[in-house]
């Protein structure tokens, strides 16, 4: 299912200006900085509406990542799909707790990639965390689908993921 951002009219008297235009209407009715920026520039233009989708995405990544980390230890969920463009790609969800014990469970993202082999999604899994600067010794568990290049017990994601992190059975 696909998320329709931008609007076909997105004049000031559309019904309909676009998911982008009409929370940032919203937003604005709360928020003096959006609403004098609204008054500024359009935002009709699809490049500043991708600019700030973009730092909305790593704001809310940056919080993300500092909750992970000040819980140390989380699980990693992965699995793999194809996307409408015929493209292999991966989606991974971290779960962690709080101080009081509260379960979460955040998504991350989605990577491409070229191979479904266990060894491919595990260096994908590897480099990926290390992007998030997240440690992998810290990973306790570990879930996947019934895909054997996930689960497979000596060649699989999940054995080579026991080999470097022996909490995360």
């Amino acid at each position: 299912m696909s998320v329709v951002v931008r609007g076909h009219h997105e004049h000031s008297t559309s019904n309909n200006k676009g998911n982008f235009l009409e929370l940032l209407e919203l937003r604005g009715s709360d928020n003096d900085l959006i609403k004098k920026k609204k008054k500024e520039i359009q935002f009709t233009d699809h490049k500043i509406q991708n600019e700030i989708i973009e730092l909305l995405r790593k704001q809310v990544l940056s919080q993300i990542l500092k909750q992970i980390k000040q819980a140390k230890y989380f699980s990693v969920m992965i699995d793999e799909t194809t996307d409408i463009s015929r493209q292999e790609q991966v989606s991974l969800v971290i779960r962690y707790t709080d101080d009081q014990f509260n379960v979460y469970e955040r998504f991350i993202g989605f990577e491409r990639t070229v191979e479904m082999t266990g060894e491919a999604l595990f260096n994908l899994l590897l480099d990926w965390l290390k992007k998030l600067n997240l440690d992998v010794k810290h990973i306790v568990g570990q879930s996947y689908d019934g895909a054997s290049a996930m689960r497979g017990e000596y060649r699989g994601v999940a054995a080579r993921l026991k080999e470097v992190a022996p909490c995360g059975k």
